[in-house]
């Protein structure tokens, strides 16, 4: 079976699950996209494989979506999804290319933006790059519904800038303490600087849903004793052999796996972003990023 004839049946699988209609793609109003920006505290634990198949799952309820690697140190979800990409998004900082020039058309529907490994610091960009930068997004926000934004792991200036940004905050985190003890230290470092950021935690490679549950009650737990926050939690993962396999053939589980343990999480927890999310669009993440940049 083909990737296309793949996309066409997860989509109709996704819609005979589904409580959200395929038409309320058109319902959400206009304004600017739903921004989702997918984190963790340290590497290796799933966050790009997490995003690039959320956006996939999207795309089958009819949603237009954009992924944008912005992952400036390793930018790795081509290597995932399976495509090379001619140019990245510095060649839009350098002006050679425009947006619609580096956007790569990715598995399930899904638009990719790809980043450059090595691009410096957003806060040290000069303001031509600035302004080449927002326009990007400016368009990115005006063609679609759902822009999910995959960045490096860890705390560094990029990172936290972008999750200043974002509507939403996603973090990937998995059983093993390490994870969520980093986990933690990105969460506490991104709400002493953004109070009000809505952060939820996704547990990737759960055992079980109990385990899940454990894991992030930890961090919750953590995270009110010492800073007297509330965090949510989104869901868990499933455990899954086919999720490896489909990594080592550079294809999404979704579309590969459609029926796996770890493909029905993801379709679960789309529904659930759609159904708690509707009409929660404020200013613009390009507007809000260019606030945080100018130290606003």
């Amino acid at each position: 079976m083909g990737e296309a004839d793949q996309a066409a049946r997860l989509r109709q699988m996704m819609r005979e699950r589904s409580e959200v209609p395929p038409q309320a793609a058109e319902d959400e109003g206009p304004g600017p996209a739903r921004v989702m920006a997918i984190t963790s505290g340290k590497g290796g634990v799933g966050k790009t494989n997490f995003a690039a198949n959320l956006a996939i799952a999207f795309a089958a309820l009819g949603r237009r979506v954009a992924v944008v690697d912005a992952d400036y140190a390793l930018a790795n979800i081509d290597i995932l999804l399976g495509f090379n990409p001619s140019y990245t998004i510095e060649h839009v900082l350098s002006g050679e290319r425009s947006l619609g020039e580096i956007i790569v058309e990715g598995p399930g529907g899904i638009k990719v933006v790809p980043a450059a490994s090595g691009v410096q610091n957003l806060s040290h960009l000069s303001e031509r790059q600035r302004n080449l930068l927002f326009n990007a997004l400016q368009v990115i926000e005006k063609r679609f519904q759902h822009v999910l934004i995959d960045t490096a792991a860890g705390i560094s200036d990029n990172v936290i800038s972008l999750l200043r940004s974002a509507g939403e905050v996603l973090v990937v985190t998995n059983p093993e303490p390490p994870a969520y003890v980093d986990s933690y230290a990105l969460i506490k470092h991104l709400l002493s600087v953004q109070g009000d950021a809505r952060v939820k935690v996704v547990v990737n490679s759960a055992e079980s849903e109990a385990d899940a549950a454990d894991v992030f009650d930890r961090i919750a737990d953590t995270v009110w004793r010492f800073l007297k926050r509330r965090i949510g939690y989104l869901g868990f993962v499933s455990r899954d052999d086919s999720v490896r396999k489909a990594v080592r053939g550079r294809r999404p589980f979704i579309l590969a796996y459609p029926n796996s343990p770890a493909s029905r999480c993801i379709t679960a927890l789309a529904h659930k972003l759609l159904e708690s999310g509707a009409g929660r669009r404020g200013p613009g993440f390009w507007q809000k990023l260019a606030g945080v940049l100018g130290g606003q």
